[in-house]
């Protein structure tokens, strides 16, 4: 900027000004004729290279490309049409403690795929059986993740996995009770609150407009959620005996997150929630103003 500034009032041979360089480039009115002085010459560098980094900023700050939004369009109408290829007959419990087993009986019919039909599996409408399970009565489940904006850090929790028998890192989650949450983002704040013992100071942005899918065998969906800017809360609810041996981690830096996904020190979901947070964090995506 120095030195753009330094010559910003040197004529050339034809008039051009510093100022209009970049449009006198283009047009071919800059005489090149004569040597440039070192001074010139060192502005039309740093010029181009100005032009070349707004050049890659403007078209990352643009968003989304053109064609990017209209192929999510179709990706999804894609699914929808083959959702209703497959028709979910009746559930049979088998096993029910803690959890529940069902043996899940699915129809898969035809489809239509570009003017062809095609049958799924073998024969048309034909029967699968599949033992689907579930943990919670309301098949959803909420990821919170606690960021703080000014250095730029998240903060996750180490608790024990009974399915894999050790520990991992984690972000606090649990389940949305109706009886007990006024919504999903209300489910967030409190186990954000009891896991994490944080407060969200900051905005709560919610990272999925629709839940994903937990597991292809497994019935809850999760929502994630991502506040901005949490402080230390002052009073939380107390855990259930089996989350006491929850440890809180404060300071884990971006790259230290995605470390951990790549170690797999997480749980899928998990790692889903982190990498849509970073993603969110890098360039925002904003959600459909219905999203609740």
């Amino acid at each position: 900027g120095i030195f753009v500034f330094a010559i910003h009032k040197v004529p050339f041979r034809n008039g051009v000004r510093m100022r209009r360089l970049p449009h006198a480039m283009v047009d071919g009115r800059l005489d090149v004729s004569r040597p440039l002085s070192p001074s010139i010459a060192l502005g039309i560098a740093l010029t181009f290279l100005a032009f070349l980094l707004l050049g890659h900023r403007a078209l990352r700050g643009s968003g989304i490309e053109p064609h990017a939004e209209q192929r999510v369009v179709t990706l999804m109408q894609d699914l929808e049409v083959a959702s209703k290829s497959f028709r979910v007959v009746k559930d049979t419990p088998k096993f029910q403690h803690y959890g529940t087993v069902v043996e899940r009986e699915v129809v898969y019919g035809r489809r239509d795929r570009e003017g062809d039909s095609q049958d799924l599996r073998g024969t048309n409408d034909t029967s699968w059986f599949f033992d689907v399970w579930s943990r919670t009565k309301s098949m959803e489940v909420v990821i919170s993740v606690p960021f703080d904006s000014t250095t730029r850090t998240f903060t996750m929790i180490r608790e024990f996995s009974p399915a894999h028998g050790r520990a991992v890192f984690s972000f606090p989650s649990g389940v949305y009770e109706a009886a007990k949450h006024a919504s999903l983002q209300d489910a967030a704040i409190h186990e954000l609150n009891e896991e994490g013992r944080l407060l969200c100071t900051g905005v709560w942005e919610r990272l999925n407009h629709n839940p994903f899918p937990q597991d292809k065998y497994q019935r809850e969906s999760v929502t994630v959620f991502l506040c901005d800017t949490v402080a230390p809360a002052k009073h939380w609810e107390e855990r259930e005996d089996e989350e006491k041996d929850i440890a809180i981690f404060s300071g884990i830096e971006p790259y230290t997150l995605r470390r951990l996904i790549m170690e797999g020190a997480v749980q899928a979901n998990i790692a889903a929630a982190a990498l849509m947070a970073l993603l969110h964090l890098e360039q925002p995506i904003s959600l459909p103003s219905d999203t609740v």
